[in-house]
């Protein structure tokens, strides 16, 4: 069964200006912003806008499932729904929150399509510019504006040269003792919300969220959530690029903190992952507990 993307296309905007954006421009009030797992923050937006896509979105697609980030935090085993038959819905209502709690711009909505455990489409939507990155398997990548256009993106030409490394990632690299890694890298810059990582990462006749900042040539990360990164990484293998987790193995939803790699192809995954592997045999040899069943090739 195909999906209508430019369907899901309306069904996120439509809910990120009837639910985020309202809340987004009055401004958060300290009642409007709670904590769950691990300390991260979650709004009522997040809540709602999550309620509101799952139910459109499973209409969508009668007897389909969904994997949402607020869902999770509530019960970790719905994300069993992506290893069996059929299709699956994966919600981040909105990357980026401790942004959008904080009145800056970079969040988004990101939603991507499994079916049988493969991605078979991908939105990330940028509601305070109405741009939104999507795509269906076999069809590239597109860049929809306000006016509707569709606009084809393409993967940072060769002579961009810049990482972006999640927060997380980068305190292991700026270890003292692990300068000479970040010396053999390209210049690393720190990420903003995913979604705007993946962003980046693309280059065509317009700029996801209009950002200023300059293109990237591969992405760093040491968490990786499903919600965060399934759209994107289905952008990436749509446009030719390559990814994988430290251990070189395939993106694994169920491990979050596996790390992963993002390149324009193979050869220069290969190159960075040489680079960094010091850095990430040091970081899990001191923590021996998150070492457990890590092996390297």
């Amino acid at each position: 069964m195909s999906v209508d993307i430019q369907a899901v296309n309306n069904i996120i905007s439509e809910t990120a200006d009837k639910i985020i954006m309202p809340v987004f421009n009055r401004g958060l009030e300290k009642k409007d912003i709670m904590t769950k797992g691990g300390g991260e923050f979650v709004t009522e937006a997040d809540i709602n806008a999550e309620k509101e896509l799952s139910s459109r979105l499973k209409d969508m697609i009668p007897g389909s499932s969904v994997v949402g980030e607020e869902g999770y935090a509530k019960n970790a085993r719905i994300i069993d729904a992506l290893y069996r038959s059929g299709h699956v819905w994966i919600i981040d209502p909105i990357d980026g929150t401790r942004a959008f709690t904080e009145g800056r711009k970079e969040f988004a909505t990101m939603v991507s399509l499994v079916k049988n455990g493969e991605t078979i489409a991908g939105w990330i939507y940028d509601p305070n510019t109405k741009k939104m990155l999507m795509g269906e398997q076999g069809s590239g990548v597109l860049l929809s504006d306000r006016l509707g256009s569709n606009h084809k993106m393409t993967l940072a030409p060769n002579d961009v040269k810049l990482g972006i490394v999640g927060s997380r990632l980068k305190g292991v690299l700026r270890m003292q003792r692990l300068v000479y890694v970040v010396a053999s890298l390209p210049p690393l810059a720190l990420g903003t919300a995913v979604a705007f990582d993946y962003g980046r990462f693309f280059c065509g006749d317009n700029i996801f969220g209009n950002t200023s900042l300059p293109r990237a040539s591969f992405l760093l990360y040491y968490e990786a959530k499903t919600w965060d990164h399934r759209a994107g990484l289905f952008f990436v293998k749509e446009a030719g690029g390559y990814s994988g987790t430290f251990a070189k193995t395939a993106y694994n939803d169920k491990n979050f903190k596996g790390g992963l790699i993002v390149a324009r192809n193979k050869e220069e995954w290969e190159e960075i992952h040489s680079i960094i592997k010091p850095a990430i045999d040091s970081f899990f040899k001191d923590i021996d507990s998150r070492a457990k069943g890590w092996r390297y090739r």
